[in-house]
């Protein structure tokens, strides 16, 4: 693709009184210094005004860390809940609450690790898969899970075990794998993973292939060592992650202030808040109705930075999914139909459908997944962060391919249910599937980055 580049399609217009709201802390040095910057840049270019708080003066009691990210309007406010060195999460984020503020609601869990610091909590939900490898005694491995996981929570000495461990907008989780194996000799192996609660795919620590290891009758040691190495990440990754999982709680003492007392009250009168019904039952079956963010398609594509300039749109885009009994995401299939991609010229659009992706013989492109059994229930007025494995199909060349789904169950303005869905996945399309991008460095003349932002109905 060597044509001029184009302008980025246009996104939801402006309203009146829009504003970002941003908090920060003194340790909040990496937001500050590389983040915000471009945060009011693209702010400025947007119209909306940006209003920095400070938190000695208090408060609302829902900020409980920073950095925060906030945004306003006379429809409601909306608290930013991922990673703030992502700004192109945070301009989805704007652009699909200008419409109508996403609901608030806690994350809940029961049973879990959580680390109270302040105003803050931090959860630290562990996942122990069955011990793999030579297993002869099966006595001697009876009790293993429970004692191991024992083990692992006196190892995490920050953490306490909470019953019911829920969690704000500006608290954090990180989500902690434990993968053990047997040897023949008798050698106990973990390995270890650790998740960012924003992003379930690529852990921000891995033990790779150094994995702990040990004797197995000295299992419970090594569980302890586990859970302290697991402690030791966390506080490396909210001390010193340059992804934007740098987080500093907020003082105990910080005062509690209202919204109002900070000048950032919004017209009752115009305010929408969602309220859903302790009954709520979601949908089983549902269908594409229509894309999240006014003025941009469901489907919008681009290179990777620095080639962002090159991007488009594909308007014609359907999907259906399913759930299973209890409420988890369960099989679904999306379909794109090529011949709708636009670029912003019609010169360009039919170069690119005639020379690169030959529209004619491969009209169009689908994702679709069968996970194979029940997983978590989506919980309603939540953004659920959920890991789909499935099968690309385009230009008759199938790819697997992971990608993380979030999925914000909710009601629309007749009081109907709807499914918010945003994806976000990027291709290498040149090895794939052999598609010339622009000239410009690697990576980012070969990768696309799709971002996918739609309601479902129920059918």
């Amino acid at each position: 693709m060597r044509s001029t580049p184009l302008d980025k399609p246009s996104f939801t217009s402006v309203g009146e009184g829009e504003q970002l709201i941003v908090i920060t802390q003194a340790d909040d040095d990496h937001f500050r210094n590389n983040c915000l910057p471009q945060l009011t840049a693209w702010a400025a270019a947007e119209g909306i005004d940006i209003r920095q708080l400070d938190p000695t003066v208090g408060l609302p009691e829902e900020i409980t860390a920073t950095p925060a990210i906030l945004f306003q309007n006379s429809k409601g406010r909306a608290v930013y809940a991922s990673r703030y060195a992502e700004l192109g999460t945070i301009k989805n984020f704007v652009r699909t609450n200008r419409v109508r503020p996403q609901p608030q609601a806690k994350l809940c869990a029961d049973n879990v690790l959580q680390w109270n610091n302040g105003r803050a909590k931090l959860n630290a939900p562990i996942k122990l898969t069955p011990l793999q490898g030579e297993i002869n005694d099966q006595q001697v491995t009876a009790d293993f899970a429970a004692n191991a996981l024992t083990a692992l929570a006196e190892g995490m000495t920050n953490f306490r075990m909470q019953t019911a461990a829920c969690l704000g907008r500006t608290d954090r989780a990180f989500y902690c794998d434990v993968h053990p194996y047997l040897s023949e000799e008798g050698e106990l192996f973990l390995s270890l993973e650790m998740y960012s609660m924003f992003n379930c795919i690529r852990p921000v620590f891995s033990t790779g292939d150094q994995p702990l290891r040990a004797s197995f009758r000295d299992y419970q040691q090594l569980f302890q060592d586990a859970g302290q190495l697991f402690q030791e990440e966390i506080i490396r990754n909210i001390n010193a992650s340059e992804i934007g999982d740098a987080w500093t709680p907020l003082p105990g003492a910080t005062s509690v202030v209202t919204w109002e007392e900070l000048g950032l009250e919004i017209n009752d009168t115009q305010a929408s808040i969602e309220v859903l019904p302790k009954d709520f039952e979601l949908s089983k079956n549902w269908r594409s109705s229509g894309a999240a963010i006014p003025g941009v398609a469901s489907l919008f594509f681009r290179f990777m930075e620095p080639l962002d300039r090159y991007a488009g749109e594909v308007p014609e885009f359907t999907g259906t999914l399913a759930l299973a009994p209890n409420g988890s995401l369960q099989k679904g299939h999306f379909t794109a139909d090529l011949r709708s991609l636009t670029m912003g010229m019609a010169e360009l659009d039919d170069k690119v459908k005639r020379k690169y992706i030959y529209t004619k013989r491969f009209p169009e492109a689908s994702f679709a997944f069968d996970l194979p059994g029940p997983d978590q229930t989506l919980l309603p007025g939540q953004t659920n962060r959920v890991p789909v494995a499935g099968i690309f199909n385009f230009m008759e060349k199938e790819l697997p391919l992971l990608v993380q789904a979030e999925l914000t169950p909710q009601l629309d303005e007749q009081g109907e249910q709807q499914l918010l869905v945003h994806v976000q996945f990027d291709l290498n399309v040149t090895d794939d599937f052999g598609v010339q991008g622009p000239d410009g460095p690697d990576p980012a003349r070969k990768t696309m980055v799709f971002d996918l932002n739609f309601f479902l109905s129920p059918q």
